[in-house]
Order: structure tokens, then C-alpha cells, then sequence
């Protein structure tokens, strides 16, 4: 598999993304990336209203009121990372944000907390209402700050999911929490996408949560946020007034689970080979491509056999294209295919004409350093298409354990910790729970530059413990006393 850092060059090249030069962090979807994008998008929606949540759309403009609480808030929490230019697309008028924006032309989206709770504050009233209103998917936006004389805001696509749920305990707060975790583990898994699964330390929460579980990508330089469930408890249901009236009657304040999801991305990511992507067929936007090899003159029953395969893989619904660029070498036309990871390809020339046969290429099967051909009848076409997918299915659940198995390694030694990071490895030791461990492996904050110093690692960042295993193995790598976790260290990227 090709490094981490290469799939944001070659996702260009392969027509997933353009780069608007005009706005600061200006990444455009093309056409076949908002498919992309679309269907897991739609999976995440898909599988989270089987759990009874329900998409909502929000406006962009929200209460002014309802921003500085949630700063105020941020403020009070330490360590904290928020972005205040989430509050320029919806402080004030149109000419106040654009003066307000640092650059005029920012990529720039609301706060999902300041959309949903306002509206749970005006609408929730009874025990009843947590069923009927308390369950929120939020697919995020972001809008363009307009520049010069246009006076609109421009609507382009934000990739990540987030979802709401209102509760009347913390014990139904925290369950919902798992099982929102488990949902997006099985999204993911079918996905084939590395990760590790992580609860975060307290240190890592901001204010607003009492818990938070993460499923971190996999990368070859470290690893990067892909999902995240959290318990909010009652920190932010308080502070905007929330309340309903139980069944006898009485006032109560309702707890908050959430989550957020991003996979366009961290798909791209991890599934970058040699020779480019490949896509799993259950997002690609073309699932297969057949190439006439036309010489000479147009044949035309060669193009019309061709184009009676297409109608009959589209009633079957493959999504399925005819390449035209027929006078274009035949190299060409393959290594577009192949640098976009359309999972299959079908060459029809001369001689799959005469003998009703197909020439057919599977993205991810190899033979001496290249995709291995097969030859099939026009007749086991369909068949060997559903066939492929759950070979598939099972060749990248094998690619992805690889991956998690290499870069995923059991240390016992504090030592060799920094040399794994170093690598772009995540090391996995035993842990006591003591957050005194923790620290003393990093060491010490130097209060000029905030970077960590004299500290038993020196590299990297703790991410947190499996909240499935408990462990008595061993010892703990940093006091020598029992463990009771399985924990993680790496570098964090960004994605």
C-alpha cells in the first residue's frame, strides 16, 4: 500500500476532489466524489434511522445567544480546541460576517449544538417528546463567505455526520452511547477501514462531555479521528434550559448522547494502492466499465453488442459506463480506470465479439505484477459480478486486518514506544488507569512553546484505552503494577 500522505494527489488526478484556490482550504468535491460521498453518507443515515433517529435540516443563522453560551462554555473547559470561526458564517448581518472572517473567501460551517439544543429548548416539553423529537441526524454543511460584489453564500459539501439524542437518565445516556459506537463500527467494518477503538482520558474531554469513545483511521503516519460517541450527560441540556415533564408529572432535565462520523476522506485514504484506489462497490460510482476496442472504423456491431450489455447490467442495477474515448491508446484508457478504482473492467474487442466472450479485470486481483485477465461467456456475466463483490468483501477484510496487524504493535517497554511512533506505528502496552502513569510518559509542558518535555516517551499522544478489554496480564508499562487496560500511543494526524 502506497504512504498516507500520497492519496490527497492522487484523489485529484483520479477526479474525486478539485482545489478552489479562492478559498482558504477550498476542497471541492467533483461530480464523482459527491456520489461517493452521497452513498456513505446514506449508509450513515440508513443505519442510524433503524435506530430510530430521524434527519433534520437546520438553518444556517442561529442565535447569537446561543453561540457565546456554547463559547462560554468552551472557555470554562482547559485544553480546549475550539474553532471560533465556526461563529463568522452566523454572527450578524452578511456585510458583518464577511468583515468578521480572517479571510474573506473561508470554507466555514455552524455548530451542530448551536442548531439542535435551541430547538430542543422551544420544543420539548413532555416525557413523549424525547421519543418523537429526541433523536437528531444533523449531515453537516459548510457555506462559502462571499468576496467581492456577490452577496450570497454559497452551500458546498461538508462530509461528516452527527447525530443528537435526548434521555432521561445518564445510565440510558450512556447506553445509547455504546450502541451508537457499535453502529458506526459496523458501518465502518463493512467499509474496510483500519482503526483502533479508543475510550479518550479525561484530559482529552472538552466540557461539554462526560465520556467519549473514538474510532481512530489507521494511517501510515499515525492516526486520525474517523468517529467519535459521546456522553453529554446534562452539561449543555442545563445551561440552555431544557426540560420536560415526566410521566408524573414532574420537571426534568433531560441527558445527551451524540456522535459524529466522517468516512469520505479516510475512505480515500486507506484505500490507496500501487496503482491508485480501489473502491468498494458499494460507494463507487462506477461499479463496472467496459472498453470496446474499436480499430480502424467505428464497428458497429461491436458498439451495439456493447451498448446491449450496458442495458442489461443497468436493469440488473450495476452501475455500469461505456468508456468512448475510443481513439485514446488502450494503456490510457486502463490506467484511468485503474488509478480511480472502479472495481471491475470489461474489454470487448474483435475477438470477444466473434466468440461471445468477455475479457474481465478485477481491481484488486494480481498476476505477475498486473490485474489478472479472465475470459467468461456473455452468459456468466451477472453471475460472476456477484460473485466478485463477496470475493471482494473478503479480500479487504483480509487487507484490513494486515494493516491493523502491522501497525498495531504490543510493547512492553516505555523505551520502545518513541522508535514505533517514529515509524508511524501505534504501539499497544498495559496500563494501570492511573492518569500519573500517563503523565509522567509525557513529561512536562514548556510554558513558552506548549511543547511536552523531559517526558519518558517524547513523541506522540495517548489516545486512550479499549474500553472492551479489561486485562490482569502483565504489568503496567510505567509503575509495574497490575493493568487493567489495553491502551494505545501514536502520532495524530489529520485527514
Amino acid at each position: 500500500m502506497r504512504q498516507y500522505h500520497d492519496w490527497f494527489d492522487t484523489a485529484i488526478k483520479a477526479g474525486f476532489l478539485n482545489i478552489d484556490k479562492g478559498i482558504k482550504d477550498g476542497i471541492i468535491l467533483t461530480p464523482q466524489g459527491v456520489f461517493i460521498n452521497r452513498h456513505l453518507k446514506d449508509s450513515v443515515i440508513a443505519a442510524f434511522s433503524n435506530a430510530g433517529y430521524r434527519e433534520w435540516e437546520f438553518p444556517s443563522r442561529i442565535a447569537k445567544s446561543s453561540l457565546d453560551l456554547i463559547s462560554s462554555l468552551m472557555e470554562k473547559g482547559k485544553g480546549t480546541n475550539f474553532d471560533e470561526r465556526i461563529h463568522y458564517i452566523i454572527k450578524g448581518d452578511l456585510e458583518t460576517r464577511i468583515s468578521q472572517a480572517e479571510n474573506p473567501t473561508e470554507a466555514l460551517r455552524p455548530s451542530g449544538e448551536s442548531q439542535v439544543l435551541p430547538f430542543w429548548s422551544e420544543n420539548i416539553q413532555s416525557y413523549r417528546d424525547l421519543y418523537d423529537l429526541g433523536k437528531i441526524l444533523l449531515p453537516q454543511k459548510v457555506f462559502r463567505v462571499p468576496f467581492g460584489k456577490h452577496k450570497t453564500l454559497t452551500q458546498f459539501e461538508r462530509v461528516s455526520i452527527e447525530g443528537y439524542s435526548l434521555h432521561q437518565t445518564d445510565e440510558h445516556s450512556t447506553s445509547e452511547m455504546f450502541r451508537n459506537i457499535e453502529i458506526l463500527r459496523s458501518i465502518i467494518d463493512r467499509l474496510s477501514i483500519p482503526y483502533v477503538y479508543v475510550e479518550a482520558p479525561v484530559w482529552d474531554r472538552n466540557p461539554f462531555n462526560d465520556r467519549i469513545l473514538n474510532l481512530r483511521v489507521i494511517a501510515d503516519r499515525g492516526t486520525g479521528l474517523l468517529a467519535s460517541s459521546y456522553n453529554q450527560g446534562r452539561n449543555l441540556s442545563e445551561p440552555f434550559g431544557i426540560k420536560y415533564r415526566d410521566s408524573e408529572n414532574e420537571v426534568c432535565t433531560p441527558c445527551i448522547s451524540t456522535f459524529g462520523v466522517g468516512l469520505f476522506y479516510q475512505l480515500l485514504a486507506t484505500h490507496l494502492f500501487e496503482d491508485g484506489f480501489i473502491i468498494p462497490p458499494e460507494v463507487s460510482p462506477t461499479q463496472v466499465i467496459i472498453i470496446p476496442i474499436v480499430t480502424g472504423e467505428e464497428n458497429r456491431c461491436l458498439l451495439e453488442y456493447v451498448r446491449n450489455i450496458e442495458q442489461e447490467l443497468s436493469d440488473k442495477n450495476i452501475r455500469v459506463s461505456i468508456d468512448k474515448e475510443y481513439k485514446q491508446r488502450l494503456t490510457k484508457r486502463r490506467e484511468k480506470y485503474e488509478l480511480s478504482g472502479v472495481p471491475i473492467r470489461v474489454e470487448i474487442g474483435k475477438q470477444e465479439l466473434e466468440q461471445h466472450n468477455l475479457a474481465i479485470y478485477k481491481r484488486w486481483v494480481y498476476e505477475k505484477g498486473q490485474l489478472r485477465k479472465d475470459i467468461i461467456s456473455r452468459t456468466e456475466l451477472m453471475e460472476h459480478i456477484l460473485s466478485s463483490w463477496i470475493e471482494y468483501d473478503a479480500w479487504s477484510r483480509a487487507v484490513t486486518k494486515q494493516k491493523e496487524n502491522q501497525n498495531v504493535q504490543l510493547t512492553h517497554s516505555i523505551s520502545d514506544i518513541a522508535p514505533l511512533i517514529t515509524q508511524g506505528k501505534v504501539a499497544k502496552f498495559y496500563y494501570c488507569g492511573n492518569g500519573e502513569c500517563i503523565q509522567r510518559m509525557y513529561g512536562e509542558r514548556d510554558n513558552l512553546t506548549g511543547e511536552m518535555i523531559s517526558g519518558l516517551v517524547g513523541i506522540g499522544n495517548f489516545l486512550g484505552w479499549n474500553p472492551e478489554k479489561e486485562t490482569w496480564e502483565e504489568t503496567c508499562i510505567a509503575c509495574g503494577t497490575k493493568p487493567t487496560k489495553v491502551a494505545y500511543w501514536s502520532r495524530r494526524v489529520s485527514i
